[in-house]
């Protein structure tokens, strides 16, 4: 009669196991982690800001058939990606769905929005490569490092992955766990940005489907060494990266 107990006791285990394991992963399981304190706007050192096309707010494609069709596309194809489309996709990940209020195309608990967007731009239509952070508000690309940036494999893991230097654009996906904490503990403050991750991901992947482009998102990477790479702020931890291109 104690087997039921025992099985629920050993599968708690089992979880609380699985989520430490993740949370050393992302770099987010140190001694000194969760990190409390209170979260300061960043000061970027910004050379050039870039304006974007404007955003879409109609296609060819309903949300049934993007649903329909949503596969992980891990072949690009040797092209440019357009700056509309790098465009479009940077909107639906983060941008700004409600001008007056000031919300957002992904939701965020509290409105924190403690996701900061990234890209490495190699071969994009219209845009000198080089590293960007995307700005939502004013639907710009703030640009912070110069020139090709192909040098990945100090933070990629040898997993069967692509390549995100194969791919003309990669998006990085930076949470900050400090910024929540205006509302929530330490802990929640975790889970909150690792959910809203989740939200953004599954807007790239339908707005992808919906431009017929490829992409991913991947997990097989040293956070600590993806966050240096492409200068990312103290308190910032890599989540994802999603490399974006035209499909082969």
């Amino acid at each position: 009669m104690q087997q039921p107990r025992y099985a629920v006791i050993v599968a708690l285990l089992i979880f609380a196991l699985g989520l430490l394991i993740g949370f050393w992963k992302w770099g987010i399981g140190t001694t000194d982690t969760p990190k409390e304190g209170t979260y300061t706007a960043p000061i970027r050192n910004v050379l050039e800001t870039i304006s974007l096309p404007v955003p879409r707010v109609t296609g060819l494609q309903s949300v049934e058939k993007a649903l329909s069709i949503r596969r992980s596309r891990r072949d690009f194809a040797d092209t440019p990606l357009s700056l509309g489309n790098l465009s479009q996709m940077l909107w639906a990940a983060q941008g700004i769905s409600d001008t007056e209020t000031g919300g957002r195309t992904a939701p965020s608990a509290h409105s924190v929005y403690p996701i900061e967007l990234y890209v490495m731009a190699s071969n994009v239509s219209g845009l000198a490569p080089g590293i960007y952070h995307y700005a939502p508000d004013v639907h710009k690309l703030e640009l912070l490092k110069e020139g090709a940036t192909t040098e990945m494999e100090s933070f990629l893991e040898v997993t069967p992955q692509p390549h995100p230097a194969n791919a003309p654009a990669t998006i990085f996906m930076a949470g900050n766990f400090l910024k929540p904490q205006e509302f929530f503990d330490s802990t929640s403050a975790i889970q909150v940005t690792l959910q809203e991750s989740g939200h953004i991901g599954q807007n790239l992947y339908l707005q992808a489907e919906a431009l017929g482009l490829a992409t991913v998102v991947m997990g097989g990477f040293d956070a600590m060494n993806a966050a240096t790479f492409i200068g990312a702020e103290e308190d910032e931890t890599i989540l994802y990266l999603v490399p974006v291109g035209n499909r082969k």
